[in-house]
């Protein structure tokens, strides 16, 4: 919270370049309506990133699904 940085400040354990700095930890920005998540999973945006993979011919990752078995999840 506020007062634990306050805190940390105070004796010394925060940066001073970030003294009284603030975070979405602490609860700013939760008024959005648009979240992070919203963002990257976002149509567009998954199927941008599809593309960009198949043009990269990426590679299957841990779980074997190749490029070509990842389409009819999008």
């Amino acid at each position: 919270t506020e007062q634990q940085a306050d805190r940390l400040s105070r004796i010394g354990l925060e940066n001073r370049k970030y003294t009284r700095a603030r975070s979405t930890d602490y609860g700013e920005g939760k008024g959005m309506s648009v979240t992070i998540q919203d963002l990257v999973l976002d149509r567009n945006n998954l199927n941008q990133a599809y593309l960009r993979v198949k043009r990269n011919k990426g590679a299957a990752g841990i779980d074997d699904m190749t490029v070509n078995d990842l389409l009819p999840y999008l």
